[in-house]
């Protein structure tokens, strides 16, 4: 996948979310909130959040780098 098909992903996964959200406050203002609209959010977040945490590979130097630490705080 191209960097460009990730951000896109990314991108709709999150508007997904936020339509959602913005469909749950509305339904909370009406008093009525349905199941099935809490029950898409959460998975819209769960998708989310699984698409972020697909770009969280730690490279190499970062790991590298935290290894060479002594202490935490930048002390010896």
């Amino acid at each position: 996948m191209s960097r460009a098909d990730e951000l896109r992903a990314r991108y709709e996964a999150e508007m997904a979310v936020l339509e959602l959200e913005d469909q749950l406050l509305a339904a909370k203002n009406d008093g009525d909130v349905p199941r099935d609209l809490k029950l898409e959010l959460r998975e819209a977040r769960r998708a989310f959040r699984e698409q972020r945490a697909g770009d969280a590979a730690a490279s190499p130097a970062t790991i590298e780098a935290t290894a060479a630490v002594e202490r935490p705080g930048g002390g010896n």
